[in-house]
């Protein structure tokens, strides 16, 4: 693709398209010529800016994907009374319908939910759900 790139989401679309370069106007002409060269070759090519949203997503991304494992090995470290009170929080249950599914008193459940959320960094069954969807 040969484009002026003046929105971000265009590399997105021409990506999802399955165009293997991505060039912009904004290159010196030798440097297109080169890249047209590659691409008839079959070889991915992408301007400079276009590689940095890359870079930059892919480091996101990662950022995400490590979050996601720290958590997972958190809960990993629960006790298993604690792990089966955030499966239940996780489905978004009431202290009501989790003390009734582990067979528990209400102010036990009170007292889990809050060592959960302690455990996990969390202040609130909000935050722990945004993280959950988010993550």
């Amino acid at each position: 693709m040969f484009t002026v790139f003046r929105r971000e989401d265009s590399l997105r679309d021409a990506l999802a398209e399955g165009v293997s370069g991505f060039i912009t106007k904004d290159e010196p002409p030798e440097a297109v010529a080169h890249a047209l060269v590659r691409a008839a070759r079959g070889e991915p090519v992408m301007s400079s800016r276009p590689t940095e949203l890359l870079v930059e997503a892919y480091r996101v991304q990662q950022d995400r994907s490590d979050a996601v494992r720290q958590a997972q090995a958190a809960v990993e470290k629960l006790p298993p009374h604690l792990q089966a009170v955030h499966a239940c929080l996780l489905k978004g249950l009431t202290n009501k319908r989790i003390a009734t599914r582990l067979n528990l008193s209400q102010n036990t459940v009170r007292l889990y939910v809050s060592d959960v959320l302690r455990e996990l960094g969390y202040n609130s069954r909000t935050e722990l759900m945004a993280a959950y969807i988010t993550g």
